[in-house]
């Protein structure tokens, strides 16, 4: 089992010297002196939950610059408290408070810490206590190219056999056969408990694998046929201002966008209501809009919907930001040009003719023209 830091919540406990928090990584801040740069870490206390429990390995997920080393060291105890400058304090209080200044955190509470190990990705901790610090001391030529990305406590194997009254544990060895009977039930119990303990990192869509990040937007209504992994994060990001646009034209037009990556040209009915009753193309404003008043069309240049699984992406994703009253056509807008449907070669020949585009069935793109006069000989 493990204990693992890996996660921009619990780099927030640390201090840091010289280091800065990227996302779910910490770096290296770049220095133009140009002597050799040092830079320090200290963990939040990190808990067992267990009195005077034996912290046995770790080991880091990191990256460093050639001509880098790494000091760790460590310092458990069975409270949150040590002793600085002859006064007992809470030692995760006392290193937020930022009452000193870096140099001087560093400083008073060197004597508090042991080596744990050395730069190498495996480490003996070899200490005692519920609550485990680590100090990272890091010199490098290029301070910048220092990343961590993970901590990894590894706690000595739990047995079931452990938790069973004494009469069930006396004068046994690994050997015989209830011991080892009950390790089938162990790597049930243990991976399932593991799980849980990694639930939230699990959940958390800046981390979750492909297939969770799927499962947590369809909670959010989100479409992912089409969408990428990193598409995806974004759009969960940004859900809840979504839905706080919801059903308006803007959160309408933010969703066409973040799905197709072009901008919608979004026509209500009301914008064209008094062309359709009073104007000259009264036939062909209705034609196109109908005389549905709780209808909106939405124009996307043909390539954001060349193929079937993106139109169908997009009509699920509107379909989800429009009032459940509200229909909509989905119209694709092709680049030509049209010369009268005619041309001039020697004599009056047509071109060709034209056909109605159909989007699934609804979404019609006809040849008209709007406020265009027509020559009548």
């Amino acid at each position: 089992m493990n204990i693992t830091l890996n996660r921009e919540s619990e780099w927030k406990r640390a201090f840091l010297d010289g280091l800065k928090i990227n996302g779910h990584v910490i770096e290296g801040l770049e220095s133009d002196d140009p002597v050799a740069d040092s830079a320090v870490m200290i963990t939040g206390s990190i808990d067992s939950f267990g009195h005077d429990h034996i912290w046995d390995k770790m080991s880091f997920d990191w990256s460093m610059a050639p001509n880098t080393s790494c000091r760790v060291s460590c310092f458990s105890s069975n409270s949150k408290t040590a002793k600085i400058n002859g006064k007992l304090v809470d030692f995760d209080k006392w290193l937020s408070k930022g009452q000193n200044s870096v140099s001087e955190y560093a400083e008073l509470s060197a004597h508090l810490f042991s080596p744990a190990g050395t730069h190498d990705k495996d480490g003996l901790l070899c200490c005692r206590g519920r609550y485990l610090w680590l100090r990272f001391d890091i010199i490098a030529q290029n301070r910048a190219g220092f990343k961590l990305e993970a901590i990894k406590l590894r706690l000595p194997n739990e047995k079931i056999v452990d938790y069973l009254p004494d009469i069930y544990r006396r004068n046994q060895t690994e050997g015989d056969f209830f011991p080892r009977f009950m390790s089938v039930f162990e790597s049930i119990f243990f991976e399932i408990e593991d799980d849980i303990n990694r639930i939230g990192e699990k959940l958390d869509y800046n981390t979750a694998d492909e297939v969770m990040l799927v499962y947590l937007a369809s909670w959010l209504g989100i479409s992912q046929q089409t969408a990428s992994p990193e598409a995806l994060r974004e759009q969960i990001r940004s859900a809840v201002q979504e839905y706080r646009l919801s059903g308006t034209r803007e959160g309408l037009q933010k969703a066409v966008e973040s799905q197709t990556g072009f901008t919608p040209v979004i026509i209500e009915h009301f914008q064209v209501e008094k062309m359709a009753r009073e104007g000259r193309d009264r036939q062909i404003y209705t034609d196109l809009f109908g005389t549905n008043p709780y209808k909106v069309c939405i124009m996307l240049p043909e390539e954001a919907l060349a193929s079937r699984g993106k139109i169908a992406g997009l009509t699920s994703r509107v379909r989800a930001c429009v009032p459940a009253h509200v229909e909509f056509d989905i119209i694709p807008l092709t680049s030509n040009v049209q010369l009268d449907r005619h041309t001039y070669l020697e004599r009056n020949s047509a071109l060709s003719d034209f056909n109605s585009m159909i989007v699934e069935e609804r979404s019609v793109l006809y040849d008209v023209y709007l406020g265009g006069e027509k020559d009548e000989k």
